[in-house]
């Protein structure tokens, strides 16, 4: 057990990275991303249903991780169900960078809608006032 509420699922929309310090060899705290890697994970809980949320993670196949290389001032935008690790870091350099989870308004309503279609709710709608 993880210690979260079984049964319960804790998403967001988007995770937001913003750079600090500039990271321009692997191994330095990079962020770090399986590519499709939500396309993955959409059709698994798509298959498994809800009572996927009752199992333990699954271990999947990913491919390869990418670590990317940034500079100050970059931003990340990384989908919620793409897989996303931090690097160890390895050099002599501290890597300092800030991550803020965005949500839509209905996630708190319709996660397990949104785990199963994940590009549902980023379509940009016009505010006609």
């Amino acid at each position: 057990m993880n210690g979260l509420e079984e049964g319960k699922i804790y998403n967001h929309t988007i995770l937001v990275g913003v750079f600090l310090t500039p990271l321009r060899k692997p191994f330095a705290g990079n962020f770090t991303v399986w590519p499709a890697s939500h396309y993955v994970y959409e059709r698994y809980f798509r298959e498994r249903g809800p009572g996927a949320m009752k199992e333990p993670m699954p271990t999947l196949e990913l491919g390869e991780p990418v670590q990317l290389n940034c500079e100050v001032g970059d931003v990340v935008l990384a989908h919620y169900q793409l897989g996303h690790s931090a690097a160890v870091n390895t050099s002599d350099q501290d890597r300092i960078a800030v991550y803020f989870r965005v949500w839509l308004k209905r996630v708190g309503s319709d996660r397990w809608h949104y785990l199963t279609n994940i590009w549902e709710g980023w379509k940009l709608q016009r505010n006609e006032s």
